[in-house]
């Protein structure tokens, strides 16, 4: 796993930088005080926990940034000035680090970390309509699929920024699901991923997306199955 630390101070940086190496002693951790300093970003990091006050660029500046060049990057962000909490929940951050209660924040960050990583794999597909070549494949982090249905002979995959139209059929889609908790099928030809869920009535399912609000209408013979599911879901 591959960690990136920004911070512009430097006591901080270090306290950061030594809590990820004892906890996590296999991964690549790379710190630093300036963002702008960094040159290379061909590093894959998976997990970036960033300073909200930085002089020469706000936190959510860089992770915006960031998210642009690592797609699948995970956020936590890291202040003194806890009211900032609030300026982040956009960006589907694991967390909010509170400087000042440090010891017990990061505690909570490695728990939510680790469910993520548990509830979480890495897809390979063929994109639908191409040739089967390397540069004609995607990699999909099932974290982010939001659902996905089948359309003739091939996936429909809608991903929080974009979707993509894949190669593989829709029984072998839900067997590499297999084992995460958090997708449940509403329909029999769409799955939604109920991390994303927003609300729920008699009618529709109504899904979080960045680029559109989503409502999906689950029919009856799954309905039941899906509420019952979904209520142990969010008592995990």
């Amino acid at each position: 796993m591959n960690f990136i630390v920004i911070d512009d101070n430097q006591h901080h940086l270090e306290i950061v930088t030594k809590a990820l190496e004892k906890t996590y002693p296999d991964a690549f951790v790379v710190s630093c005080n300036d963002y702008s300093s960094l040159k290379d970003f061909t590093t894959p990091y998976d997990v970036a926990l960033i300073d909200m006050v930085i002089q020469k660029k706000s936190g959510i500046e860089i992770a915006i940034e960031l998210r642009k060049i690592y797609p699948q990057l995970k956020l936590a962000f890291m202040s003194s000035h806890n009211n900032l909490i609030f300026n982040v929940q956009e960006l589907d951050a694991l967390c909010f680090i509170r400087k000042d209660h440090f010891k017990n924040d990061f505690a909570i960050f490695n728990r939510l970390l680790k469910r993520y990583l548990e509830q979480n794999k890495m897809l390979v597909f063929h994109l639908y309509g191409q040739n089967r070549q390397r540069d004609n494949m995607i990699y999909i982090n099932t974290s982010d699929i939001v659902y996905f249905d089948a359309q003739g002979d091939c996936i429909e995959i809608h991903l929080y920024y974009t979707s993509y139209k894949v190669m593989c059929r829709f029984k072998d889609f839900i067997r590499l699901l297999d084992g995460l908790k958090q997708f449940e099928r509403i329909h029999r030809s769409i799955v939604i991923n109920m991390r994303y869920v927003q609300f729920i009535d008699d009618q529709k399912i109504t899904m979080k997306c960045s680029y559109k609000t989503i409502c999906l209408r689950p029919s009856r013979s799954f309905h039941k199955h899906f509420l019952q599911a979904f209520k142990e879901y969010i008592a995990l």
